[in-house]
């Protein structure tokens, strides 16, 4: 299995995704995702953090999406800046902050330690390939260790823009991970999955999906040359 894989996990309390990741152990994929903005706000503390953190020995991610990116439940820059110290406090391998957060990002920079930073911009309308362009040069130049671009497919061809984008990546410091959401966007996934570094994030079953066009980990098992 591809250790660049990622298996989404989101659930409206701490139990049900702690259910989730007994589960997550039984698969090969390496690396989780937590999609904290799922959880009710009152089951997002800092004790069901440090739960999840001990549930595994996997690599771990933790999201606590913004809504104007595609989060979820709605929480505060204070609120999220507290949840994102506490991940890098608990050891999580990963944090996932966008890079429209601009005052947030430049505090998580300054404190993260051994956690890696996930550097993300999305797109819920259109794939723009000079809006991509000039996004991804600005995200390089903060160095981040992984850069994440998502934005939305209205027809096929919006693929290529993505695949163009993540062939043509050459900062070695950074990894670049790139595709399309929705229906349409579905290819650009696989593209990312045969490229050695870009993550590509996969949902337990249909109806947990994260994104639009998000592959279950069982469709991505049946697609071909896979």
């Amino acid at each position: 299995m591809h250790s660049n894989l990622v298996l989404s996990l989101q659930a409206k309390t701490i139990h049900t995704m702690l259910e989730q990741i007994i589960l997550a152990e039984f698969t090969k994929i390496l690396i989780l995702e937590i999609r904290a903005d799922f959880l009710i706000k009152s089951e997002l503390t800092f004790e069901s953090m440090k739960l999840i953190r001990e549930a595994t020995n996997k690599q771990i991610i933790f999201t606590l999406r913004k809504k104007s990116e595609g989060g979820y439940c709605a929480f505060t820059e204070d609120e999220r800046l507290a949840f994102f110290k506490e991940a890098i406090h608990l050891g999580y391998d990963y944090i996932d902050v966008e890079f429209t957060s601009k005052e947030l990002v430049q505090k998580l920079f300054e404190i993260k330690h051994a956690t890696k930073i996930i550097l993300s911009y999305h797109n819920l309308r259109d794939t723009n390939p000079f809006d991509i362009a000039n996004n991804y040069l600005s995200m390089c130049n903060q160095k981040p260790d992984v850069i994440k671009i998502a934005t939305m497919a209205n027809k096929e061809d919006d693929n290529e823009i993505v695949q163009k984008l993540l062939e043509g990546h050459k900062v070695d410091s950074t990894s670049l991970t790139c595709f399309c959401i929705g229906d349409l966007g579905k290819k650009s996934r696989l593209f990312g999955l045969k490229n050695n570094k870009a993550l590509t994030y996969v949902a337990t079953e249909k109806r947990k999906k994260t994104f639009p066009g998000q592959l279950t980990y069982e469709e991505l098992l049946r697609e071909k040359n896979v």
